[in-house]
């Protein structure tokens, strides 16, 4: 995706000394460099109202969400795959619902609520094959450009052209030209970008609202949807599925990712650390504590007296921890550091009881007895594929990664140290395994 500047230089015999890749004007020194412009989906496109469509083949998977028999699978940017999981053996594609942008989803009762770019959709999914769009509250979340890094031409030092916010929604980048640029102003011209850069981006144990996995941005704790942004909650009214309205935002801090409701409490997972949240009156969620650790991206889940925390470096998180910390939250007011153990890069994780599930990236899916937290087991160790994302129907794993769904029967992971493989779904386009959008 990244391909090395070339430039054919030219030399001037004037008394300064260029670099080959760079033009000489007298001093000063030049290059042509690549200019990026903004592919826009316009607003009336982005609006055009969701419905359900016959189902399609899975391309780039992203987060997971389970309800009433059925896996709803995000397709990055593009919409969401609904799965029949009545037999897990045999799960089964029954439709896909377009929307543009979406990544992150929630459901209570019978409405999906989803990000659309700038926009929040809520879908009646009461038949899924007829899933259709009944309300949506434009520009509910700020204006996001992708980042340009995804254009397959894209070099560092290219400039990047100013999106204009009132043609459209940015999908994309294309090359349009080139322009020569003095070198003193070489450096300062990567990433000229209006708008914030989005990086590809809840439980809740109530009968009325599904199963989201750990990497979610989204959870419903009624009568208010949370969504995160990078810096605050989103509170959206909920309780009138086809008249939902903004409610309020909690400011949390820089670089938050995810959103796990335990009991009446948040824990919100950032690149600098973990948030604890007291929700117990869910209009006014109240910050009761934060533990710092180094910068990484962080989702977080909790049981019992216990929270525990994925730490993974890479490109859109930096730092350069890959590691699983287990923190003591008896008292949730000052949370500790019980012990941390080496991973090999994170992401999803699940708990059951004393059972642990951790999606460690490109060396597949752990299982640990944490009944010890200073002396965890190792239980299962599953190579075989990427993993990104897991959520636990006990006694069902259900697994997302790159290559696609998989699911595991773990009732007796305990006594024999085996995941029972029950189903896989392909996909037909699977990310690298260093995408950046994971």
């Amino acid at each position: 995706m990244r391909t090395s500047l070339r430039a054919s230089p030219v030399f001037a015999a004037v008394g300064c000394v260029a670099a080959t890749v760079f033009v000489v004007t007298g001093c000063t020194e030049y290059q042509q460099v690549p200019v990026f412009s903004p592919i826009y989906l316009s607003y009336a496109e982005l609006r055009t109202p969701v419905m359900a469509v016959d189902p399609v083949d899975i391309g780039t998977t992203g987060k997971i969400y389970v309800k009433d028999g059925y896996i709803y699978i995000n397709e990055l940017y593009e919409g969401i795959h609904v799965i029949d999981n009545t037999d897990p053996s045999s799960p089964e594609k029954i439709a896909f619902i377009p929307i543009p942008g979406n990544v992150d989803m929630a459901i209570v009762g019978t409405t999906l609520y989803a990000d659309s770019h700038v926009d929040l959709v809520a879908v009646d999914i009461a038949d899924p094959l007829n899933a259709v769009e009944v309300a949506r509250i434009e520009d509910a979340f700020p204006y996001m450009t992708p980042s340009p890094w995804m254009a397959d031409n894209f070099v560092a030092n290219s400039r990047v052209e100013t999106p204009d916010e009132r043609i459209g929604v940015v999908v994309g980048w294309e090359q349009t030209g080139t322009e020569r640029v003095r070198r003193d102003h070489f450096f300062g011209i990567g990433l000229e970008s209006g708008g914030d850069i989005a990086t590809p981006t809840g439980t809740n144990r109530t009968g009325a609202t599904g199963t989201g996995g750990s990497m979610a941005r989204f959870t419903i704790v009624e009568p208010f949807l949370y969504a995160l942004h990078d810096s605050y909650i989103q509170l959206v009214r909920i309780d009138d599925p086809v008249n939902p309205s903004l409610w309020s935002t909690v400011d949390v801090g820089w670089g938050i990712e995810t959103i796990f409701p335990y009991g009446n409490y948040l824990f919100i997972g950032s690149t600098t650390g973990m948030f604890i949240y007291d929700n117990t009156d869910p209009e006014n969620p109240t910050k009761l504590s934060a533990f710092a650790h180094v910068t990484a991206c962080d989702p977080v889940v909790a049981h019992g007296d216990y929270a525990y925390v994925t730490l993974r470096a890479g490109n859109l998180c930096g730092g350069g921890a890959n590691q699983l910390d287990i923190l003591d939250i008896t008292d949730l007011t000052n949370p500790l550091l019980v012990e941390s153990y080496g991973m090999q890069g994170p992401f999803g994780l699940g708990i059951d009881g004393a059972t642990l599930f951790v999606c460690d990236g490109r060396a597949g899916l752990k299982v640990y007895d944490v009944t010890d937290p200073m002396n965890i087991d190792l239980l299962a160790f599953e190579t075989a594929n990427e993993t990104y994302d897991v959520i636990l129907i006990p006694p069902l794993a259900i697994v997302v990664g790159p290559d696609g769904l998989h699911q595991y029967d773990y009732t007796d992971v305990a006594t024999t140290g085996e995941l029972v493989l029950l189903s896989h779904l392909d996909v037909v386009n699977p990310l690298p395994a260093a995408s950046p959008m994971r």
